[in-house]
């Protein structure tokens, strides 16, 4: 098409993500509501198995675990999640 110049889109999708951390991998009531049901999924501590589209990941320490719109966990490495999310300043 002449005369139409290519524009860039950004998702305005919100996501909820929690990070595993060595301190927060052992305190159940810091878990999101959204998150605890995976606490009792857990087979290998003290890793998250995440039930995701693609199967099951595995949540390191230090990943990130996310939860999209459609009520899908993701499993993030936190450098790689640090590049595609940002906070949602409230």
């Amino acid at each position: 098409m002449r005369g139409v110049s290519p524009m860039k889109y950004r998702k305005k999708t919100v996501y909820k993500a929690f990070r595993i951390t060595r301190q927060s991998r052992w305190k159940f009531k810091d878990w999101p509501e959204w998150l605890r049901p995976l606490w009792f999924e857990n087979s290998t501590e003290p890793e998250v198995g995440v039930p995701t589209l693609d199967g099951y990941k595995v949540a390191f320490l230090g990943d990130w675990i996310v939860l999209d719109n459609g009520g899908d966990y993701s499993v993030w490495n936190d450098a790689i999640f640090k590049s595609v999310f940002e906070v949602v300043k409230q």
